[in-house]
């Protein structure tokens, strides 16, 4: 099959379908055609799987073989870099594509995360008001770049007014923007106005951003506003025992001493795991943040969250 209109169609179906059909097709497609443009979908499908030293070298395959679709190879070659924790490698790669195409909001979005990473936050500030400036980007990808500014004078730069200011610049252009709430949220309880930072949080899980560190947010906010009625107690924990040694392990970045304190200090948490008002199994983070999200969905829906809801509805029935 030729690389054109109908192979897409069935590549992005075989995607939706399952990431090993789309990789075994698209292998059989550069078999039978030896066109070296096929590489990039192989490598897309790699990336799928999370398996990017393997999408690497598919990529580096595709250069090597004088492929056609040079930029887009090369930004999965950034991507693939990037997931692998290789960011000076993959800014080199985006740096080339930005000689290319200054005003890539895909480009920049990418250059900013890895400057974040490299500890570079005057140059990611730089690169977003770059591109800022150059009024090219459509509504959604300045609110995006606004908020990763803001995002950076709060965390790194510990400027939060600038950051507030930024946040609520995203949300002039795009209300809907989950993340420019959390970073309210962020902001507010940074200045101990608790509320509004409670607020901001639960805005952004109207709009689906409900991570784990928002539910933490929250939970500290009632903490602060000692609301421990409204608190729910969720104990959250890894699989099993082996796997929160597994994780601590795996990390490679921890001494042995540090490895044995936070096991002890698991095994303490353990003791009280009884007293929580639920337990969730934190296997895969979207997961367990989608369980998360369930709880509290379901607090609201409890009859003494709803006492007044029913005594209104009672009186409108009765003027029926």
């Amino acid at each position: 099959m030729d690389l054109n209109k109908e192979f897409l169609e069935k590549y992005n179906d075989l995607m939706n379908e399952d990431v090993e059909k789309a990789l075994n097709f698209s292998i059989n497609c550069l078999k039978e055609s030896n066109n070296p443009d096929f590489y990039a979908y192989i490598a897309d499908c790699y990336m799928s799987l999370e398996d990017y030293d393997n999408s690497i070298q598919t990529l580096k395959l595709a250069l090597n073989e004088n492929c056609n679709n040079i930029s887009f190879v090369k930004s999965l070659l950034g991507e693939s870099y990037f997931y692998l924790g290789d960011f000076k490698e993959s800014n080199n790669i985006f740096l080339e594509l930005k000689k290319e195409n200054p005003n890539s909001f895909f480009v920049i979005a990418y250059l900013m995360d890895i400057n974040i990473y490299l500890e570079k936050y005057d140059y990611a500030i730089e690169l977003g008001e770059e591109i800022l400036k150059s009024k090219t980007l459509n509504n959604n990808d300045t609110a995006y770049i606004l908020v990763n500014i803001g995002w950076i004078y709060l965390k790194y730069k510990n400027n939060l007014e600038k950051s507030f200011t930024y946040f609520k610049d995203a949300l002039n252009i795009d209300e809907n923007l989950g993340r420019a709430y959390i970073g309210l949220g962020e902001y507010y309880y940074s200045i101990h106005e608790y509320t509004d930072a409670l607020i901001n949080y639960e805005k952004a899980i109207d709009l689906q951003e409900g991570t784990i560190d928002v539910y933490f947010g929250i939970a500290m906010c009632y903490k602060a506003l000692k609301q421990y009625e409204d608190a729910l107690l969720i104990f959250i924990t890894a699989p099993s025992a082996a796997a929160i040694k597994e994780r601590l392990v795996g990390r490679g970045t921890e001494s042995e001493e540090v490895i044995n304190k936070r096991i002890n200090r698991a095994k303490e948490e353990s003791e009280d795991m009884d007293k929580y008002d639920y337990i969730v199994i934190n296997d895969q983070v979207e997961d367990c943040a989608d369980r998360i999200h369930a709880i509290v969905q379901a607090k609201d829906c409890l009859l003494g969250n709803n006492l007044k809801f029913i005594e209104e509805t009672k009186k409108e029935l009765e003027q029926l």
